[in-house]
């Protein structure tokens, strides 16, 4: 055990604990919140900020929540009754710490009826950032090209071809939790009537250009058009489990040319 503050302002009478080590601390009590850290928490606070500007003091932890009107989710995040007779609900979605003068995502827990619930991972949900593929969590990525060869991996992923260009991830995806697909970059497909959008598709099978055809799969959006760079998001929020992520474009000429992938 490295520590833990019961500080906390307006909570504090409900002797609301936060506990700081690398493993699960012993004899829990109902609400007690463990984070998963190897650095001394110096003080923590309940927000629902998610992109802290502090720099100091190193060892401040945020942990992140919002009220009951404005949960995300339900299902599978603890909650905190702060208001007693009133109910106030504090919904758990996230925990950061200030590590040597930058935030860090950390794995939170709250204990509830007996056991630790995860409401924060030290995973941000990026999938793919400038050439880093995140193999733990997508199994690594490929480029596929049908008519052309040299599509990339790094320091994007990247493709151009006649007939069909596909990008996906190796393995499934946990979509769990998320609502949104986020991605950086730009792509078209040309057609006699000049450029059209490129697609984002997430499905339960990866995706394939064998046969020049693409199913709509579990979700779906069609982006870009041209070769500005945007940030896109895909409603996911439906979905839960694992999927494959990817991208594709098939036409007579298609090109695409992805930055950056992550999930909120």
């Amino acid at each position: 055990m490295i520590g833990f503050t019961n500080a906390g302002g307006g909570v504090d009478r409900l002797k609301l604990r936060v506990f700081g080590s690398t493993s699960a601390p012993a004899s829990p009590k109902e609400n007690d919140i463990w984070i998963k850290t190897s650095a001394a928490i110096l003080n923590w606070r309940i927000t629902n900020v998610t992109s802290p500007g502090a720099t100091s003091p190193n060892g401040l932890v945020y942990i992140v929540a919002a009220t009951d009107g404005d949960r995300v989710s339900t299902a599978n995040l603890p909650t905190l009754n702060v208001g007693k007779n009133n109910k106030i609900l504090l919904n758990f979605r996230g925990c950061l710490q200030l590590i040597s003068g930058k935030w860090k995502s950390m794995d939170a827990y709250c204990y509830k009826s007996g056991g630790w619930v995860q409401f924060s991972s030290a995973w941000d949900g990026t999938l793919y950032n400038a050439g880093e593929q995140y193999t733990d969590r997508t199994g690594g990525w490929m480029v596929r090209l049908k008519g052309a060869s040299g599509g990339t991996l790094t320091p994007s992923l990247h493709g151009y071809a006649e007939k069909a260009v596909t990008m996906t991830t190796l393995g499934k995806v946990d979509l769990t939790n998320f609502s949104k697909l986020n991605f950086t970059g730009y792509g078209w497909e040309d057609s006699s009537g000049g450029r059209d959008k490129v697609h984002c598709i997430v499905d339960t099978a990866q995706i394939n250009p064998s046969n020049y055809s693409f199913p709509s799969g579990a979700a779906r959006l069609d982006f870009s058009g041209n070769e500005t760079s945007g940030t896109y998001a895909l409603d996911i929020s439906s979905l839960s489990g694992s999927y494959y992520v990817g991208f594709y474009a098939v036409r007579n000429e298609n090109k695409i040319h992805i930055d950056k992938v992550w999930l909120t």
